[in-house]
């Protein structure tokens, strides 16, 4: 009898784990060190899979979203601290929600396709993929609506076939190549909703926070981010970590930008 190779659930749990690690540390300990990231790029899709394999193997959806749920909102808290320095920051939310946005979407679409009307179903797939995609985009959680896209493409390419499997990969990649392209966009549209966040606000393109020591001091004082005064000191002297720092300090002050304009109502700042 020919033996397959075969890795259980706890096994995948703690590889996801791992590859995870050691992402959050390059992020903040070893910049310099992009291979950590591209390993820890890994773990998400290794979750996403989980997450799905958890939706048909439960025995209680309602249960199974419920701890989903509990787990988001205790996260988010100390995942605010990291993130905005605060206990409350709305402009990103952890990865569970990412999670749980997709399973809402499966279950949604299983209730559908046991009914079996073939082109309901086709409808309703359709509907719930955009929606999905939409509200991780808008909700700001972790990966966007790529992220939920990615919980979708374990749902719909679900089995052991080996077209399955080559979707899954082809899928994924595209994710990753239109995750990518996004950063830019992304960067756009932050600056114009902190344009039109605040009157007074004034965002200057010339001289983004970060790419001085000057605006790096200024942003951390007036933000309180201990992150980003963290992560100028973890910073090598090499072109291309600085290069990493720079891009790191850069997205996380916009995000603490827009999240001060929107609910601290502070009148204007230089960005």
């Amino acid at each position: 009898m020919k033996k397959q190779f075969d890795l259980s659930a706890a096994a995948l749990h703690i590889l996801a784990m791992a590859f995870m690690l050691l992402d959050h540390l390059w992020a903040t300990l070893f910049l310099s060190q992009e291979w950590m990231t591209c390993v820890g790029r890994l773990a998400f899709p290794i979750f996403a899979f989980m997450a799905v394999e958890g939706y048909f193997h439960t025995h209680s959806f309602k249960k199974y979203a419920q701890r989903m749920l509990i787990f988001a909102l205790l996260s988010e808290i100390p995942f605010d601290l990291m993130y905005g320095g605060t206990w409350f920051y709305p402009v990103h939310q952890n990865v569970i929600w990412t999670l749980l946005i997709g399973l809402l979407g499966i279950r949604a679409m299983e209730a559908v396709r046991e009914k079996g009307k073939t082109w309901l179903y086709l409808l309703t797939c359709a509907a719930v993929t955009v929606l999905g995609f939409a509200l991780g985009t808008l909700g700001m959680v972790d990966y966007y609506g790529m992220g939920v896209l990615t919980v979708f493409v374990f749902y719909f390419l679900r089995g052991r076939e080996w077209w399955k499997l080559l979707g899954q990969i082809a899928a994924l990649y595209w994710i990753m190549c239109r995750s990518s392209e996004d950063r830019f966009s992304r960067s756009s549209f932050s600056d114009w909703s902190l344009r039109s966040a605040s009157r007074g606000l004034h965002c200057s393109r010339s001289c983004p926070s970060g790419s001085t020591a000057g605006g790096r001091d200024t942003t951390a004082r007036r933000f309180s981010m201990p992150a980003t005064r963290f992560i100028r000191y973890t910073c090598s002297s090499s072109a291309s970590s600085s290069c990493l720092c720079n891009r790191i300090r850069k997205k996380r002050c916009r995000k603490a930008a827009l999240f001060r304009a929107l609910f601290l109502e502070r009148s204007q700042f230089v960005y």
